[in-house]
């Protein structure tokens, strides 16, 4: 079996990783990230709706260690089940 070149090897790794790019946009195209005018979120659930309405989607990226407590406990059993 003859030994890949390294200009070969080099072109095939650039090809894998231009198709990874290429599947990653394509499924950034299929889930988008900001939400449509006419859509409305799907409710998540009161624990979670509460810190959102207080300070924004910015406010679950600056939750205090209690504040995680209690988001953890109250889905918890359901993780823990699954």
């Amino acid at each position: 079996m003859p030994r890949i070149s390294r200009r070969d090897h080099i072109q095939s790794v650039l090809l894998m990783l231009h198709e990874r790019d290429n599947t990653r946009r394509q499924e950034l195209d299929e889930y988008p990230r900001v939400l449509q005018e006419h859509e409305t979120p799907a409710p998540q659930c009161p624990i979670y709706d509460g810190f959102v309405a207080d300070g924004g989607a910015d406010a679950i990226v600056r939750l205090t260690p209690r504040e995680v407590n209690t988001l953890w406990m109250s889905v918890r059993c359901h993780v823990s089940r699954y």
